[in-house]
């Protein structure tokens, strides 16, 4: 999993003031792993894997949606949580994408993303779950803009 903050854009008043245009996302890029020699550990957090890159699946989260994967939500609810995107409500005609978040019985969590014919699901550590948090923690004030907000 690859992790990439798209900042929000903004639009230039005629009093020469900013007005924020779009917020921005948190774009979240997902490839399998390929074949590990035999023997290898296939466990979250495993080191030395490579990725299949060119097949990668995309998946944005808005600050709403980091907010949700930050409250727990994933520890309280049985079945982890799932986040939904259908991007023929924006015109596209590319299909709903799904993005899963569940608890291994490790302790480990499995991100799953698919778009009804392809999946990815990608393993993350405890550690690495903390250090994804602490990103988005840092992200979610800047995807909504308030950085530039305060900065002038």
């Amino acid at each position: 999993m690859c992790v990439q903050l798209l900042q929000p854009t903004w639009a230039a008043r005629p009093d020469g003031s900013k007005q924020l245009e779009r917020d921005g996302t948190m774009l979240l890029e997902f490839a399998n792993a390929n074949p590990s020699p035999a023997g290898a550990p296939q466990t979250a957090g495993a080191t030395n894997r490579t990725y299949n890159w060119g097949s990668k699946m995309v998946f944005a989260l808005s600050a709403n949606e980091l907010g949700n994967i930050l409250s727990g939500e994933v520890d309280k609810a049985e079945r982890g949580i799932t986040l939904w995107h259908d991007p023929a409500k924006l015109g596209k005609q590319e299909p709903k994408k799904k993005l899963s978040i569940n608890r291994l019985p490790d302790g480990a969590l499995q991100f799953q993303v698919g778009n009804g014919t392809e999946s990815v699901s990608v393993p993350v550590s405890k550690a690495e779950f903390e250090v994804f948090k602490s990103i988005a923690n840092y992200a979610i004030p800047r995807l909504l803009g308030f950085n530039e907000l305060f900065s002038s």
